[in-house]
């Protein structure tokens, strides 16, 4: 999913498969504004590197998958001509049961490990529970704009705000006529969070690496300032930059309403305001996963999910 479909460059339309001597595989995919890395526990005959074309491997796994086998087995093929000085491209076999591909292959020499920032020091590190941060962005993602002249609006704000009295962690997103608004106590570690936006690419591709990681129950997240950011949930690590603009004051049509709240577990919102018409609150219900109560206001809709502070 993160490899684009055209590339200027070949490299990025290849996976890398690393194998370590140690009993585990690692693949690799990056379009240069991500990066994915996803680490399988392995027999490893032979400990290497090698990149496989993508789509190819993408089509051989979803074919071995619909047969049944219950291991694949991956030999490269051009190791001996890359001892002898040859950096072209070869065959990698992928082998499973009685189905056999022969792989299109690069040398992982010249393979970007990583987005540019690079995260070697994250300026904010923290740990948000799994299942809550992925319900949120799920929520939250039919709300991202798909309009790429508003760029700045095409992915999810990460701001940490002052919210009905209380210090917040606030997820946003926005399409300039629905807003959509999670507010979380801070994590430990995220108190002094730049305003960053994750774009609309790694948003999703987070809620599908979740797939791979069913069992993990929290996400390792670290921002570097408003560049970069990586996110790590058992096997799989996202890495992505993030967008360069100004996510714009969300907080507007709720002005007068966000008043400090005595009671602690009382809701951030408790008072129905003027807000944009909802074009698509049935998707925005979907993207939830539960029930959202809408209540009118004076020129539009008000939703929130019911017990959820």
């Amino acid at each position: 999913r993160v490899v684009e479909r055209r590339n200027t460059f070949p490299i990025l339309s290849y996976v890398m498969i690393e194998a370590d001597a140690g009993g585990a595989v690692t693949l690799s995919a990056t379009d240069q504004d991500q990066f994915a890395r996803v680490t399988l526990a392995a027999n490893v005959e032979a400990p290497g590197a090698v990149c496989v074309d993508a789509a190819a491997l993408a089509d051989a796994a979803a074919k071995i998958r619909k047969g049944g086998a219950g291991e694949v087995r991956i030999a490269d093929n051009g190791r001996a001509d890359q001892w002898n000085g040859n950096k072209g491209p070869h065959n990698v076999t992928v082998t499973a049961g009685r189905a056999a591909f022969a792989l299109k292959a690069l040398p992982a020499d010249d393979f970007p490990r990583t987005v540019t920032p690079t995260v070697d020091e994250a300026l904010s590190a923290f740990t948000v529970p799994a299942a809550r941060f992925l319900s949120d962005l799920a929520a939250l993602a039919p709300c991202i704009s798909t309009e790429e002249t508003r760029y700045y609006l095409n992915g999810v704000a990460f701001q940490v705000r002052q919210l009905g009295g209380r210090n917040r962690l606030a997820m946003v997103a926005t399409d300039g006529h629905n807003i959509g608004a999670a507010s979380r106590p801070i994590p430990a570690g995220a108190e002094g969070l730049a305003d960053s936006i994750l774009p609309r690419k790694a948003v999703a591709n987070l809620r599908h690496a979740a797939k791979l990681a069913p069992d993990c129950d929290a996400i390792a997240v670290e921002f570097e300032g408003d560049r970069a950011a990586r996110f790590t949930l058992g096997p799989v690590m996202i890495e992505t930059k993030l967008i360069d603009g100004t996510f714009p004051d969300w907080t507007r049509p709720f002005e007068g309403n966000l008043t400090p709240i005595a009671d602690a577990a009382a809701p951030l919102f408790p008072e129905l305001v003027a807000g944009a018409p909802l074009a698509a609150m049935a998707k925005l219900e979907k993207g939830a996963g539960q029930v959202v109560e809408w209540q009118e206001a004076a020129s539009g809709r008000i939703g929130a999910v019911p017990a959820d502070p």
